[in-house]
């Protein structure tokens, strides 16, 4: 065992054993992040949660995580279907770089699950958050659900030709 004559020594020698165990705990919260994935078995706003957690655990440790990286990661994280596939596609290919934010993909994963669930089957919309501070990247949510648009056009004109 080594001796410390100083308090300083005693210092450098705990800090550098804590940066390390920091490092290795950056590194594996980094895994968890990088590898999320939502598996439908939680609701969208629980999944957007335990990624806000792994983020806020890094920024703890004074490892900054880029909001756009952040935005890539939540898409990525999202089921591989072709519905969502789409929706990606269409998060990617439509927004501005300026606006791809964290909360702005949050807010438009919010409006398409809803969309895509609106009965609550198996991921109840009441469950789905939608924060009240997430800015709309200038109504791209809403030219990127022109489906769930299409749809809800097509339900209206279902109803009318009912009525007549």
């Amino acid at each position: 065992m080594e001796m410390h004559t100083t308090a300083k020594d005693l210092f450098d020698a705990l800090l550098s054993i804590h940066q390390v165990s920091s490092l290795t705990s950056a590194f594996y919260i980094f895994q968890q992040l990088f590898n999320s994935a939502w598996s439908r078995g939680s609701t969208i706003s629980e999944h957007i949660v335990s990624l806000r957690t792994l983020e806020a655990c890094l920024a703890r440790m004074k490892f900054m995580v880029d909001m756009r990286l952040l935005a890539f990661i939540l898409l990525n994280s999202l089921p591989k279907t072709p519905e969502w596939n789409m929706f990606t596609s269409s998060i990617i290919n439509t927004i501005e770089d300026s606006k791809l934010t964290f909360d702005a993909v949050e807010t438009c994963i919010t409006l398409e699950e809803v969309c895509l669930n609106p009965s609550g089957s198996s991921d109840s919309a009441l469950k789905v958050s939608n924060k009240s501070s997430a800015r709309l990247p200038n109504s791209t949510a809403w030219s990127l659900g022109k489906g769930a648009e299409k749809r809800r056009r097509r339900e209206e004109v279902g109803e009318k030709e009912g009525e007549s």
